[in-house]
């Protein structure tokens, strides 16, 4: 068989404030106060095929070979201002933006361990490992699931881990979080 998932994120936050300055209990008529802005956009798209290795009722083991891309685009904005007294400081500000794409080829197993009345009740799991244009690569969930006539539903935990070469602009990252899942049947 085959399977492809893709995730889209566009994440960011703001941060701003403002500091006094004092050398033990005196003031120094010193104050700076910050803007800082970060972005983050990337796609994450797996596709593999799929060998399934086990074929049980209660449980299904499937081999996966496949491929990961990651397009990603990260920007920092920052705005600095201050003044020491009566001499004001020279503004700072800046703004840095670096994208970075990437291809992994991946092996991997995926399944599900089913129980209860039916094996309506299962486990789902999936795990991969790669490596191409980024030293590592990994992904995993496990969960719970409900299957019923029409289809089921899944509820899971997700991770996400790259490790990329020293040569790129990002050491490496990770993503996680839940995942819910519907599977409709026809």
């Amino acid at each position: 068989g085959i399977i492809t998932d893709l995730i889209y994120m566009d994440v960011g936050a703001s941060e701003s404030g403002t500091r006094d300055a004092s050398i033990g209990r005196r003031e120094i008529p010193v104050n700076a106060s910050a803007d800082i802005d970060l972005d983050l956009e990337s796609w994450v798209w797996t596709l593999a095929g799929y060998y399934r290795a086990v074929d049980q009722p209660g449980l299904t083991l499937d081999v996966l070979l496949g491929a990961r891309y990651l397009d990603m685009e990260q920007k920092v904005e920052w705005d600095i201002t201050g003044d020491v007294g009566p001499v004001a400081i020279p503004d700072r500000s800046g703004k840095v933006k670096e994208s970075l794409s990437n291809w992994d080829a991946l092996i991997g197993v995926r399944g599900r361990f089913a129980f209860g009345a039916d094996y309506a009740w299962f486990v789902p799991y999936y795990l991969d490992v790669g490596a191409g244009d980024s030293d590592l690569t990994w992904q995993g969930f496990v969960g719970i699931g409900y299957a019923f006539r029409w289809g089921e539903v899944v509820a899971a935990w997700r991770y996400l881990y790259y490790d990329f070469p020293s040569s790129k602009a990002i050491d490496d990252m990770s993503f996680s979080g839940p995942l819910i899942g519907v599977t409709f049947r026809w």
